[in-house]
């Protein structure tokens, strides 16, 4: 057990995932108790909405139950509320007359439901949409009466509607706007969403101000401002929510709309912390799942003492849970003069698209009737990517509702936002899980178990798996014929074990062969060299050349370092001495742009070396290559300079890095340059800095790379790239591409952890010892 106290005032989903995350990080660091107002364990509130509908169960949405409290010895305390926190002596009390101390105090008292102040609204037959409770009593009237209003055209309002048509009852829609989710959709949107609905079965009374709710002791009817009045045996307050900050305020905490919280979501009292629904962070008060999650992850390393940058903040995206329809927004997508949109609208299919953009950069869309593309403009939004790639990415494909969107998604694509879960994870824990049923995939990797709104997605990908037209297998091979173990087994006995050299692996793991054979021994030799980082076997540190190789004809070819494939006239100078003294009979340009001396005698050899100052280097197979740079004819004299010395610097600070698989990295001036976007790592200049791409392939059949960010500067793009390579090496299985890795681990994971500038400086660290210890010196005679 640890030896602080840490208090959560909350049992909800931004609470309870924030003690998750600090567990992940420090299991004993502190006891731990959770206070929740509710009788139940923590619960995934926003599927309330699927239970009412019929998609779910009320058993369904429970989250963490009472044994893992005890498991993860969490004292939790349900159906009861703090009242009261005495700062100055650090304790809280309940309403039980419960008193705790604390060194940590966390508030998750997330928010209340708002009910319109207007006379009538204290009658029998007025609900709200929030709790458990709530959901039972909706259910349970549901069957009694048959005439519900539900006040609120809004996120939650639909959903509770449509889940009170599933129970049978005639719903009425009031809103108080001319056109429903008008924060979440455009008017074209909401038009088509509104004309699904009523064909559900749904009636809508827009521009409508509630003025009184009538009735004697229970609900009759609601009456309109304008002298309107509509029969109602239920009425639903669905007109949003308040957070719930009196506690905050009765403690003398600074709150505004919410409690005042900085970017590692500490209130003006830095031993409390503050998190979900009742926060305010930069002026922005929060009230979806993933924000909130992100906020209790950076909550988290904080309060562990970890190293991270903050909370940044978070892209709005949102995501109807009705059946049958679907409908994305995400970021800022009303048209205005300061912006220009692009549309598609396809009448026929029920298909509408529209991406927003400021000065060429995209900044927000809408989806309807397709939302497959969501998880694609979250990704360019958040990195700012400009229209072109936008429009190539999304626009121009083909909106076609009959193709099979599941089998077109890259395994890298994310399927769950809340959970950055992709379709790559997804597919392996069915795979090695032997996983059938939505239910289990949750569990497993927790895909559809937040928000709720992929999960038909996730129910389609199990489908697809199901069915003939399935061929994406994910194996987990062993590593070789010499053993039963995995990749990542091997690794992990390694480190358990503390096994420092091949001999030890082999027999400590019980290898077939004690010789083993080249594939393990490579992998082998690779995984401790990653792991000790450089006090490698001595097996592997005899050495060879850089650029030396012997020809079938006895004679040697070599190829002198050019860094970026520049040469000087000193350069050409050397070059041509060599030729004319050691009589080498030619000189020609490999594929990588560099010179190569060829037919050059043995006895000559070393002279040559000497020469041209070559460097020596451990004998490992797989390196990050020599530069590529692509310059055009058209492009100004300052991008070919801007280009070349980028490349320069990349070959110098990468030059025999050891990696899993060789890595090709390009530097183009051009963003035209197809042939650029083919390797591994391509950097493409463009007016406000580089594009970054990342998985490219000079396959049978080439495939460009995915954008992976925008770098502003220079400097920016060396410290993302470097970063880059560094992530590869310590997570990537030996011989395994960087298009494999990045669809193994999600291009956003990658994202997540180089935009982490803590974790990249923390890459940076490691890369800089690998380079102080890696064998690389001046050629010399002995």
């Amino acid at each position: 057990m640890g030896n602080q106290k840490l208090v959560v005032i909350g049992n909800g989903m931004a609470g309870v995932r924030s003690v998750e995350e600090i567990l992940n990080i420090q299991s004993s660091q502190f006891d731990i108790v959770v206070f929740g107002s509710e009788p139940h364990a923590n619960y995934n509130r926003i599927l309330l909405s699927s239970v009412l509908q019929g998609n779910t169960s009320i058993e369904a949405t429970e989250i963490n139950s009472r044994e893992w409290y005890a498991e993860k010895r969490i004292t939790l305390y349900s159906n009861e509320a703090v009242i009261k926190i005495e700062r100055d002596q650090k304790l809280i009390r309940t309403n039980q007359n419960r008193v705790v101390g604390y060194d940590k105090l966390i508030i998750a008292t997330g928010s209340t439901p708002f009910v319109i102040p207007v006379p009538g609204s204290e009658k029998e037959g007025i609900l709200s949409f929030r709790t458990i409770e709530d959901c039972e009593k909706l259910i349970e009237a549901s069957k009694s009466y048959k005439k519900a209003v539900v006040i609120g055209g809004g996120l939650l309002g639909l959903e509770a509607a449509r889940g009170l048509l599933h129970l049978g009852m005639n719903v009425d829609v009031v809103h108080l706007g001319d056109c429903l989710m008008e924060r979440q959709l455009d008017r074209t949107a909401s038009t088509l969403l509104q004309h699904e609905l009523e064909k559900q079965g749904m009636h809508f009374l827009l521009n409508k101000a509630t003025e009184e709710i009538i009735g004697g002791k229970r609900v009759e009817a609601v009456r309109f401002k304008d002298g309107s009045e509509v029969e109602a045996d239920l009425v639903i307050m669905a007109v949003g929510v308040r957070p719930n900050i009196q506690l905050a305020i009765d403690s003398g905490l600074e709150t505004n709309r919410a409690i005042i919280v900085n970017d590692h979501l500490q209130t003006s009292d830095p031993d409390i912390y503050a998190v979900g629904e009742c926060v305010e962070h930069r002026g922005m008060v929060y009230g979806l799942v993933k924000p909130l999650y992100e906020q209790g992850r950076e909550l988290a390393k904080h309060i562990c003492e970890k190293p991270s940058r903050g909370y940044q903040g978070s892209v709005l995206s949102t995501q109807l849970k009705i059946s049958g329809i679907d409908v994305f927004s995400v970021g800022e997508f009303h048209d205005d003069d300061n912006v220009k949109s692009v549309k598609i609208f396809d009448e026929v299919e029920g298909i509408y698209k529209k991406v927003v953009f400021r000065d060429g950069i995209a900044i927000g869309a809408v989806l309807f009737g397709d939302t497959r593309d969501g998880s694609k403009l979250i990704d360019f939004i958040k990195k700012g990517a400009e229209a072109e790639v936008v429009k190539a990415t999304v626009l121009n494909q083909s909106i076609s509702s009959n193709e099979n969107r599941i089998a077109l998604m890259e395994q890298s694509e994310v399927i769950c936002q809340c959970n950055n879960v992709s379709k790559g994870a997804i597919l392996e824990a069915v795979q090695t899980g032997r996983l059938t049923t939505v239910d289990q995939i949750k569990q497993s990797t927790r895909a559809s178990g937040s928000c709720g709104g992929c999960k038909s997605l996730v129910c389609e990908l199990l489908t697809y798996t199901q069915s003939d037209d399935f061929d994406e297998f994910i194996e987990a091979k062993s590593l070789c014929d010499c053993t039963t173990l995995t990749e990542n087994e091997v690794v992990e006995e390694i480190q358990q074990r503390q096994l420092k050299t091949i001999d030890d692996v082999r027999i400590q793991l019980d290898w077939s062969s004690f010789e083993g054979c080249s594939t393990c021994t490579a992998a082998v030799q690779y995984y401790l060299g990653m792991i000790y980082s450089g006090d490698r076997d001595e097996q592997v540190m005899k050495g060879k050349y850089l650029g030396v190789s012997l020809q079938d004809d006895g004679m040697y070819t070599v190829t002198p370092q050019m860094y970026g494939g520049m040469a000087t006239v000193a350069d050409l100078r050397r070059i041509t001495y060599l030729m004319e003294t050691h009589d080498i009979s030619s000189v020609v340009l490999s594929s990588t742009q560099r010179m190569q001396l060829m037919g050059i005698k043995k006895a000559n050899l070393k002279a040559v070396m000497r020469e041209l100052g070559m460097k020596k280097k451990t004998p490992f197979k797989y390196t990050v290559q020599s530069a590529r740079t692509y310059l055009s004819e058209s492009i100004s004299v300052r991008d070919k300079k801007e280009s070349l010395q980028l490349s320069v610097v990349l070959d110098k600070k990468l030059e025999c890095i050891h990696t899993p698989q060789h890595i090709a990295i390009s530097v183009s001036a051009s963003q035209h340059n197809f042939e650029a976007k083919l390797h591994d790592i391509a950097l493409i200049k463009i007016n406000r800095g580089w594009e970054l791409y990342l998985g490219g392939q000079f396959s049978r059949v080439p495939e460009e790379g995915s954008l992976l960010c925008i770098a502003d500067t220079n400097e920016e793009a060396i410290s993302i790239t470097t970063a880059l390579v560094q992530y590869y090496r310590e997570t990537a299985n030996y011989l395994e591409t960087t298009k494999d890795w990045m669809n193994r681990v999600s291009m956003v994971h990658v994202r997540e952890v180089l935009f982490d500038l803590d974790l990249r400086e923390d890459l940076l660290g490691r890369f800089q010892v690998d380079v102080s210890k890696k064998d690389l010196k001046e050629w010399s005679l002995n």
